[in-house]
């Protein structure tokens, strides 16, 4: 059996849906784990997201690369670090990992690093369609998203 150690997730989210719009599982933190989390974002928000704020939870040195940086500059999206030992920089993204922890990570075991990219799978289809996020009015993420969409056709 691997230790549980032995794995990264990043995962990158929107802040106002709280919907998770790409998320990559390695063996260890790399560029390109980054990149194509984002890349999944991208691509889900139609190539539009010029302005949006790349918020680094880790100050791992693969976020603060060049290629890093580079990648957010081509896609118009701006980066933001907090400052070291601060709890309140990036504190949404500080609850969506405790919470995803406390109700998945902790309470699972995983035999190998394919069950571990299977659950992560069903954890953020549960996480996106089904919980509830109290800030968006007690909907899922998607569900509050289409809420948008139909309001926005509406009017």
């Amino acid at each position: 059996m691997e230790r549980a150690s032995s794995r990264t997730l990043c995962a990158i989210r929107d802040e106002h849906s709280g919907r998770v719009l790409g998320y990559l599982v390695n063996r260890h933190i790399k560029m390109r784990l980054v990149k194509e989390a984002l890349d999944q974002a991208i691509s889900l928000r139609g190539d539009d997201i010029q302005g949006v704020i790349f918020h680094i939870r880790s100050r791992e040195p693969i976020h603060r690369s060049s290629e890093s940086w580079n990648l957010c500059e081509a896609n118009g999206i701006q980066r933001s670090m907090g400052k070291t030992r601060s709890c309140y920089d990036h504190a949404t993204a500080e609850s969506f990992w405790s919470i995803f922890k406390h109700e998945y990570f902790y309470r699972h075991v995983f035999e190998g690093m394919s069950e571990f990219t299977a659950g992560i799978r069903s954890y953020m289809d549960f996480y996106n369609h089904k919980r509830r996020y109290l800030q968006i009015g007690n909907i899922s993420p998607i569900g509050y998203e289409l809420t948008l969409l139909e309001s926005a056709s509406a009017a």
